[in-house]
């Protein structure tokens, strides 16, 4: 999760100015409760992770965080459209806690929340070095934001998504979001996965969304996903058109490929 370009500081004053909040955070010493001296997951090694509370009424529900490269600074997202940012604390390479922390509501192109417009339940975040991608799930929608210029002040603007985005099931859409950087057949194209899109044939379904070869939206592919049950923390790989693109699955999710 790398490629976050810190916000600019807002100075304009805002009803909907991002706010400090206090985050108090306990350590989770072991990913496997089974086995919690395992650290080794595949190519992973788990390093630590946090259990983080606030008083802040706004504060949870985070579904979605990217890490900025120097490995500290981060965006996050909650299921209520609010944006949740601040730097990682680490005592040696463990994650010890949050610093700087704030939030600020989601805002559309209007500069009012989205979730006043029942545009809310964000699920996950892609980055283009500035800018980033955020999936709106209860509306089966992906809004574009220029973090880089305007921080957590970001108006949310709307892309044109493929048409099989509006037949994806309420609460069920669209749940995974990449951004393609260079070096890959697929450089600029967004990859969105769905949760639970599926076809006659139980097949999950994803799409690609722009890319280095503009066409209608009408006409872009759709890639089907293979899918079925594990019940261990899994690596996979998916290969579309050549770009290969690794994701990390949690236990009990599905084991999914992509098909052309």
């Amino acid at each position: 999760m790398t490629g976050i370009v810190a916000g600019a500081a807002q100075t304009s004053p805002s009803i909907a100015s991002p706010f400090a909040i206090e985050v108090r955070s306990e350590p989770i010493t072991s990913f496997d409760v089974r086995d919690p001296s395992r650290r080794q997951f595949g190519l992973l090694e788990f390093r630590g992770g946090l259990v983080l509370r606030s008083p802040s009424k706004n504060f949870g529900g985070i579904s979605a965080i990217r890490l900025a490269a120097d490995g500290a600074h981060f965006i996050a997202v909650s299921d209520k459209g609010w944006w949740f940012r601040g730097r990682l604390l680490y005592e040696g390479t463990r994650p010890s806690g949050i610093a700087d922390a704030e939030m600020a509501p989601m805002l559309g192109a209007d500069g009012h929340p989205l979730a006043a417009r029942g545009w809310y339940d964000a699920e996950s975040i892609a980055v283009d070095g500035g800018t980033l991608y955020v999936v709106i799930e209860r509306v089966h929608q992906i809004v574009r934001f220029n973090y880089a210029k305007e921080g957590l002040l970001a108006r949310g603007r709307p892309i044109v998504v493929p048409p099989g985005f509006r037949s994806l099931p309420a609460n069920k859409g669209i749940e995974g979001l990449v951004f393609v950087p260079n070096g890959s057949t697929l450089t600029g194209t967004l990859i969105a996965v769905s949760e639970r899109g599926l076809d006659k044939a139980g097949n999950i379904t994803g799409f690609l969304i722009g890319g280095p070869t503009p066409r209608h939206f009408r006409d872009q592919a759709q890639f089907e996903l293979r899918h079925h049950r594990r019940c261990a923390a899994t690596r996979r790989r998916h290969s579309v058109a050549g770009a290969q693109i690794r994701l990390v699955q949690r236990l009990g999710y599905p084991h999914a490929t992509f098909r052309a």
